[in-house]
């Protein structure tokens, strides 16, 4: 779910995955799409399983501390699967 500026640095993301899970010898299936509600994507992608990971880039909310907003949490706990976030 890459747009703009992102898209860049996220596809170097997952090209170096890659290259650590071949070094490592762990198989790595990187996964890309656009959509217009990215939500509903990373949904269908959580949904068809066969992951032991998924790694979703994220914006986090300033504060005392930094927060995920409501909507992305509520994402993450609705996957069932385990979840990185990398924030930018």
């Amino acid at each position: 779910m890459l747009r703009g500026r992102a898209r860049r640095f996220g596809m170097s993301v997952l090209v170096n995955a890659h290259r650590l899970g071949k070094r490592t010898g762990v198989p790595v299936k990187g996964l890309t799409a656009t959509n217009a509600q990215p939500e509903a994507e990373i949904r269908r992608a959580g949904a068809r399983g066969g992951h032991d990971l998924l790694v979703m880039g994220t914006s986090l909310r300033r504060g005392e501390a930094p927060v995920l907003g409501r909507a992305p949490l509520a994402l993450v706990r609705s996957l069932g699967v385990p979840v990185l976030l990398v924030a930018r």
